[in-house]
């Protein structure tokens, strides 16, 4: 699995500007262009708490977040008919790259790694540009990012 850092996806930044100060994560941005339309679909997650509960998230939240990014969308792309799309990861989202992996930290997820050729289950603790570090049976446990096929949130 490759290592794509967050702020270096287009409009990430400002969306996650915008997502942060309400109390939400930005887990993907999506922009799509044809002459004068934009078309951004826009994934938020709010954090896991001190306490490991995850509140889920629900269309109040992702219309929150609608109302001030297409206002701000509005202001970056002033020339631009913008349709904006604001959606939850679901629970169990498919990780697509390895920086997602931060924004998921204490939620359980299950690995599909080359060298054990099976799905492995744990609970995410860190991750960095080579590593993912998960608990598994009260275990700590590294994974290079390399040897991770396939990823996805589990419930």
């Amino acid at each position: 699995m490759d290592f794509q850092r967050l702020d270096e996806i287009d409009f990430y930044s400002d969306c996650q500007s915008v997502a942060s100060s309400l109390g939400y994560t930005v887990v993907e941005v999506k922009c799509s262009r044809l002459k004068t339309q934009s078309r951004f679909s826009v994934v938020i997650t709010r954090p896991v708490g001190d306490d490991n509960f995850l509140v889920p998230l629900g269309t109040d939240d992702c219309g929150k977040v609608h109302q001030i990014l297409l206002q701000r969308l509005e202001v970056i792309l002033p020339n631009s008919d913008i349709y904006l799309e604001v959606s939850t990861p679901g629970s169990e989202r498919q990780i697509r790259h390895g920086g997602e992996f931060s924004l998921f930290i204490g939620r359980k997820a299950r690995i599909w790694y080359s060298q054990c050729s099976d799905w492995i289950y744990g609970k995410i603790i860190s991750c960095d540009e080579t590593n993912l570090e998960m608990e598994i049976d009260g275990t700590k446990q590294s994974f290079l990012l390399e040897g991770i096929a396939k990823a996805k949130l589990t419930s």
